[in-house]
């Protein structure tokens, strides 16, 4: 089979799906999501005799076994109005801070202090 059978056989039998890719947000708190289209496969070695898709050991796969999804989907597109970041109306204090998570304990059932362990303790 030519590159050119290939890809057209294999784009009219899997087809494509929507995907969001989700990159850094920066400082506004919000992760942007970009609408994309990625081929609805897991493999992406073909066989050039035959044309059908090969695992990374170079065993065939049935063209019916080689999707991902097997519906159709519909794309949501993203909202076009950025949602602003949560940013605090007031500051509180550390000790404020560690007076409310105490009595927040408190109602849970720990009546001794907590401690966290582990990275920046």
């Amino acid at each position: 089979m030519s590159l050119e059978e290939i890809t057209e056989r294999t784009i009219n039998k899997v087809g494509f799906y929507p995907l969001y890719v989700v990159g850094n947000s920066g400082s506004s708190g919000f992760p942007k999501g970009k609408l994309v289209y990625a081929l609805n496969c897991f493999s992406w070695q073909f066989d050039p005799v035959s044309g059908n898709p090969v695992t990374f050991y170079g065993e065939k796969i049935p063209l019916t076994e080689f999707r991902v999804y097997n519906q159709e989907f519909n794309p949501v597109p993203a909202r076009e109005k950025e949602v602003p970041a949560f940013v605090p109306s007031a500051r509180i204090s550390e000790e404020e801070a560690d007076a409310i998570a105490a009595e927040f304990c408190k109602k849970l059932g720990f009546d001794e202090i907590l401690t966290r362990r582990g990275y920046r303790t």
